[in-house]
């Protein structure tokens, strides 16, 4: 059995100080090879017990994933767009915190299926590989994925999960995914979420230990 998404929705009884503590800060335009649309925060604000609590729901013990998104705001507005569209993230757990309140929220994160391959999520399995005609995840990512990215006639939609304020989602990020369009035309009617990115600290060690025996196979 395994947990792929989770909805979690009053995360924080606090959650209207921390949407204004993000509305003074600076969201300066991206550089244009990123890949998501719109920007940003160029501060970082690590909430004290986030990460535990998340540990909690879980029930495992993460690792921050670091990166130039960890811990920092996005705002998505009309008009911003990125290289990206579907695609996947680079560590194990993916956590998004809707900030934009109620009556301006629109869309949240769309899940697909790949028509070519008619997988929902990057293979993890050689019998998957072998399907796909890929020799390993990232081979099928760079050949067969991203080249349809942007190509919105190659997925499938499967499943939305609505932005709703002071909600947060923490999926696998090998999951086929895009945030859909930014909205509004400032800071204050905007796309606005708080962006962190995890590896499972177990998931780590058997990668690790995997890692060591294939060097002295």
């Amino acid at each position: 059995m395994h947990r792929s998404l989770v909805v979690i929705d009053n995360v924080m009884d606090n959650a209207h100080e921390l949407r204004e503590a993000a509305l003074t800060l600076d969201f300066p335009p991206a550089p244009e090879s990123v890949l998501y649309p719109g920007r940003n925060s160029s501060q970082q604000i690590n909430l004290e017990g986030f990460q535990q609590q998340i540990e909690q729901v879980l029930g495992e013990r993460l690792v921050p994933a670091g990166g130039d998104s960890f811990s920092r705001f996005r705002l998505a507005l009309k008009d911003d767009e990125g290289k990206g569209g579907v695609h996947v993230d680079a560590c194990h757990w993916t956590c998004v915190y809707y900030l934009t309140p109620n009556e301006l929220c629109r869309g949240g994160t769309d899940f697909y299926r790949h028509k070519t391959s008619g997988l929902e999520h990057v293979p993890h399995t050689e019998q998957d590989l072998a399907r796909v005609g890929a020799t390993s995840y990232s081979d099928y990512v760079n050949k067969k994925a991203f080249p349809d990215t942007n190509n919105r006639d190659a997925w499938e939609h499967v499943m939305h999960v609505p932005m709703r304020f002071n909600r947060m989602i923490l999926f696998r990020p090998w999951f086929f995914h895009d945030a859909g369009p930014g909205f509004g035309t400032n800071i204050r009617d905007g796309r606005l979420v708080y962006l962190q990115f995890y590896f499972g600290a177990a998931d780590l060690e058997r990668e690790r230990r995997e890692m060591s025996r294939a060097a002295f196979a």
